[in-house]
């Protein structure tokens, strides 16, 4: 399992640095309060 995660960690993260080699950054991006109080009662699985 930690294989795996390991993996997966290193896949995230190498597309995380090409975005921001490509100059995608998500600087500036924010959330409303109704959206931030969603995401924060909400299930952080993703599916």
């Amino acid at each position: 399992m930690k294989r795996i995660m390991g993996a997966v960690r290193n896949q995230v993260l190498n597309w995380a640095l090409e975005l921001e080699m490509e100059g995608i950054l998500g600087a500036g991006m924010s959330f409303n309060a109704e959206r931030a109080a969603a995401g924060a009662a909400g299930d952080p699985h993703s599916y």
